[in-house]
């Protein structure tokens, strides 16, 4: 078959995708604990999800269920079909070694195979990088930016831009926000250079890290619903820790995490996946789980929710 069919195909796929919901659910990939074990040590934990994700998505008007790590395969599938969306987020794991790396090509290749369920994937941060490493046929295309606790500008591509689902209905005055302001927040090592960028993923915008490297700070894939940005907006609303200053807490950096949130949301409300059993989807809730308050513990989350 070849690529211009695929494409089509997709595109079919897409444009066929049902009336939606108006009541969303979107799964958290949770990922590996790594030493935060220390801090709670009177809890037994494997994994764990800050809480500033939780509150994004529903600020953004939809539920969040976590998605475990460890599960059988069968668990997974079943969630895609019950779940409207996903968000990868932001972390510290190996991309090829890790349970979170492992899910997250799981659901990467189910929305390549079932594309007529726009399925959406948001990747922020180590999310956005797993995304753009999957694209790339799983090769080390990352490089070190040094971007650790930065706050920043995006430049956005002016030959990508007008195509840019995110950013259809951004006014010409976020747009700004994001271009002359330094609004977002940025907290990683390493990133990926616009030259690595696999080209099923558009680049919609780029920042600079403090070694002068310039990397893709927003992508899309160009067919199916899948996005990652290199910053984390739910931090200028949600995180306060004293241990990580540098967080953009501004009117313009709140109206930019809002918008997101509201884009992500309305892209769930495109799949009408729904939890069959009323009980199950209860269960399945982070309403089930308790969120432990870690910023006053030295940790750089204000909040954790953790899981066997």
């Amino acid at each position: 078959m070849s690529a211009l069919h695929v494409s089509l195909v997709l595109l079919a796929a897409v444009s066929a995708v049902s009336a939606g919901t108006e009541r969303p659910i979107i799964g958290i990939l949770t990922q590996e604990s790594n030493g935060t074990n220390d801090l709670f040590p009177e809890l037994n934990f494997t994994a764990y999800v800050a809480s500033s994700y939780v509150k994004f998505i529903e600020s953004g008007g939809a539920r969040v269920a976590p998605v475990l790590i460890g599960q059988p395969q069968a668990y997974y599938e079943r969630l895609f079909t019950q779940l409207n969306g996903l968000v990868m987020p932001g972390g510290d794991v190996d991309l090829t070694k890790s349970e979170y790396g492992k899910i997250s090509r799981i659901f990467w290749q189910l929305v390549h195979d079932h594309p007529e369920q726009y399925f959406p994937i948001w990747g922020e941060c180590l999310g956005h990088e797993t995304l753009a490493t999957i694209a790339g046929g799983g090769e080390r295309i990352l490089k070190i930016c040094l971007a650790a606790n930065q706050t920043a500008t995006v430049q956005f591509n002016p030959d990508e831009l007008p195509n840019s689902r995110i950013f259809a209905n951004a006014s010409q005055e976020l747009l700004d926000w994001m271009e002359l302001e330094p609004n977002v927040a940025m907290n990683h090592h390493q990133c990926v250079p616009p030259e690595n960028l696999d080209s099923s993923l558009r680049a919609v915008a780029f920042s600079r890290g403090l070694a002068g490297r310039s990397y893709v700070a927003v992508l899309e894939h160009h067919q199916l619903p899948i996005y990652g940005i290199a910053f984390h907006p739910e931090k200028a609303v949600f995180e306060w820790s004293p241990s990580s200053a540098q967080r953009p807490h501004g009117a313009h950096a709140i109206s930019i995490a809002q918008y997101l949130a509201n884009f992500l949301v309305s892209e769930a409300r495109r799949n009408d996946n729904s939890f069959e059993d009323p009980a199950e989807e209860q269960a399945a809730l982070i309403y089930n789980y308790q969120a432990h308050y870690s910023a006053a513990r030295g940790f750089s989350f204000e909040q954790l929710y953790f899981f066997e």
